[in-house]
């Protein structure tokens, strides 16, 4: 049963500060179970610190000498516990009090420190500051002077490449209207030739265009063929007994085909 109760208290995996085992007396009989040799190693052996207060005045079991502190009584376990965290809690004060009392010690020693420190940087900057003043002030001047200086020579460059640019610029330009009024004249003295040639080009084409006329191909003893008032040269669509218009130079015959046969390109007929 003791057992029991330390197996369920060490499988609850609950993180006790400390296990209290006390009885409430009885007769000597009753402190045999704390004897126990089994009863004893579990106590020697338990992770978790246990205090005894078994009630018997005189003898001391075997589990008080394993435990990890033995009292005579339930109230002095009560009184030991107490008086243990009594003075875990005035050690906690008394540490508090020294760590503030440390703090403001740390505390007064850094921050004056700190005020030195920076005394020490303001003044370090304003001598810094001033210093480069005086320099960026002479870098000033001096740039100052070398800009006015690059800039007069770059000036008068300017003026030198502006003068030379605009001397090429007459002379080039000098140079294309020369070349064109030359190509002006060239152009008049052969459009007038091109025209020339053109026009007899012209009139040898006029020639042709009226030699090609159908008036003149009439004349020639040629004929033109219309069926249904559209001229054809497609013997497919003459057909036997198809009314066709033969147009010769002065005449117009209307006619019907009676006969249609196919011609070789050979005229085997008298004239």
């Amino acid at each position: 049963m003791f057992l029991d109760k330390l197996v369920e208290i060490f499988n609850s995996n609950i993180a006790y500060d400390a296990v209290v085992i006390t009885t409430r007396g009885g007769a000597q009989t009753d402190f045999l179970i704390f004897d126990d040799y089994h009863i004893g190693r579990a106590v020697a052996k338990f992770p978790i610190p246990i205090i005894t207060g078994i009630g018997h005045q005189k003898n001391i079991s075997i589990v008080d000498l394993m435990a990890h502190t033995q009292t005579k009584t339930p109230t002095k376990a009560a009184e030991f516990i107490i008086a243990h965290n009594r003075t875990f809690e005035l050690n906690m004060l008394s540490f508090q009090k020294t760590i503030l009392i440390k703090s403001q010690q740390l505390f007064l020693v850094n921050f004056q420190l700190l005020g030195s420190l920076n005394s020490s940087i303001i003044n370090k900057t304003r001598d810094i500051l001033s210093q480069k003043k005086d320099e960026i002030v002479a870098i000033n001047q001096v740039t100052i002077n070398s800009s006015k200086s690059i800039l007069f020579n770059h000036r008068k460059d300017l003026v030198n490449t502006t003068s030379q640019m605009l001397s090429k610029l007459k002379i080039i330009l000098y140079n294309r209207i020369n070349d064109i009024k030359n190509t002006i004249n060239n152009l008049k003295t052969f459009s007038s030739q091109y025209q020339k040639n053109k026009r007899g080009y012209l009139g040898h084409y006029v020639s042709l265009i009226k030699m090609m006329s159908p008036e003149n191909i009439l004349k020639k003893g040629y004929a033109i063929v219309r069926v249904n008032n559209e001229i054809t040269s497609d013997p497919k669509r003459i057909k036997v007994g198809t009314d066709i218009d033969i147009l010769l130079s002065d005449t117009l015959i209307k006619t019907t085909v009676k006969q249609k046969t196919k011609y070789d390109g050979e005229d085997n007929h008298d004239l």
